[in-house]
């Protein structure tokens, strides 16, 4: 199964993608995290539903300096083509 979320708040400059790493690293899902250039964090993240569900839990919490306002799960049918999960370059405005 696979996820595409968007988390909104205070949610960069404040650790969060390395955050989703760790958390998706000790679950062992696969995907990217990137910023996305209107101040969201966006991932793409692939696995069984229960380890997504405890995931978004995780990301619901954040890091220590974070602010998450609202998390949101879309369900989509694409895999993600990593192997691990990593962290993309910025979403910059085209």
């Amino acid at each position: 199964m696979t996820y595409h979320i968007y988390v909104s708040g205070r949610v960069q400059g404040v650790g969060y993608r390395r955050f989703a790493q760790k958390q998706a690293d000790g679950f062992k899902l696969r995907g990217w995290a990137r910023n996305h250039y209107d101040g969201r964090v966006e991932i793409t993240v692939e696995g069984p539903e229960n380890e997504l569900d405890q995931f978004c839990n995780q990301l619901r919490k954040g890091p220590l300096f974070s602010q998450v306002l609202e998390v949101i799960v879309i369900t989509v049918e694409e895999p993600v083509a990593q192997e691990n999960f990593e962290i993309l370059p910025d979403l910059e405005v085209r």
